[in-house]
């Protein structure tokens, strides 16, 4: 029997849960494990062992 690879790490890094909650079963379902995180307080340690870390901001000046 052939050993089933790990699914790729990824952290989801949004303030908005909304994003949050729609993106990670998106994510799940292409074959990513997902951890997610509010801001930016906390990422670094999270993402320990995640392949890949993106990061977006949208945020507006006024």
């Amino acid at each position: 029997m052939t050993p089933v690879p790990p699914r790729p790490r990824i952290l989801l890094v949004d303030d908005d849960a909304t994003i949050r909650e729609h993106l990670r079963p998106v994510l799940e379902r292409s074959g990513l494990d997902v951890a997610t995180a509010v801001d930016g307080a906390g990422p670094s340690t999270r993402s320990r062992g995640a392949d890949r870390i993106s990061w977006s901001s949208t945020s507006s000046c006024r």
